[in-house]
């Protein structure tokens, strides 16, 4: 929230909706998120592409 608001009062975008990144794309950016390996095996949580799928339509 913080964030969010930060980025509001200095006129940057929030969200991929700001970048028109069309909402039916999500599906496909999470798959290729997922097969980028080198920022997903240091993390200590597994994601599942629903989950990638998830955090990028809070995102939106």
């Amino acid at each position: 929230y913080a964030m969010k608001t930060l980025c509001e009062a200095v006129n940057i975008p929030t969200g991929l909706r700001s970048f028109e990144v069309p909402e039916e794309d999500i599906p496909s950016m999470a798959e290729d998120a997922s097969k980028i390996d080198r920022l997903l095996k240091n993390n200590p949580r597994l994601f599942s592409v629903k989950d990638i799928e998830l955090i990028y339509q809070s995102a939106y």
